[in-house]
């Protein structure tokens, strides 16, 4: 798979699990079997408020894999769009602590000056541009 943006901190961990259970999905209803899920990264960013976060994810060591496991047969499931919640059991999954990380727009939208830079680089068609991203960027929906 290839992702544009990559938001290391949050995105990534819920793509990459979110891609590797479908992978079992369809390996599951197909009679093969799950060998790898690749990714291709673009734009690969780690936000200001989560470094801290994730260097305290890097200090902890990794645990075994959990088991994927089917609480139904296939012919019950019937097709791709078929499966169910109660489908998957996950066995030996033994989560660590919670690290708290937000979903993060700071640091995103340059300073008043870098953005004093740029604006006048913009065509007169942009003109609404610059306050619309700021609103945007600060959680104004107008």
């Amino acid at each position: 798979m290839y992702q544009r943006s990559c938001d290391l901190g949050l995105g990534v961990p819920f793509n990459i699990a979110s891609y590797a259970l479908l992978t079992h999905m369809i390996a599951y209803m197909t009679d093969t079997e799950p060998h790898e899920f690749i990714l291709q990264m673009g734009d690969a960013h780690v936000y200001k408020d989560h470094v801290e976060p994730l260097r305290e994810q890097l200090q902890r060591g990794p645990r075994e894999f959990p088991t994927l496991k089917w609480a139904r047969a296939k012919e019950e499931i019937g097709g791709i769009d078929g499966f169910r919640l109660e489908d998957f059991v996950v066995e030996g999954y033994k989560p660590m602590g919670k690290i708290e990380m937000k979903m993060s727009v700071s640091g995103l939208w340059p300073s008043d000056t870098e953005a004093s830079a740029i604006e006048p680089q913009l065509n007169s068609s942009d003109s609404e541009l610059i306050p619309r991203l700021k609103d945007l960027s600060a959680g104004n929906d107008r």
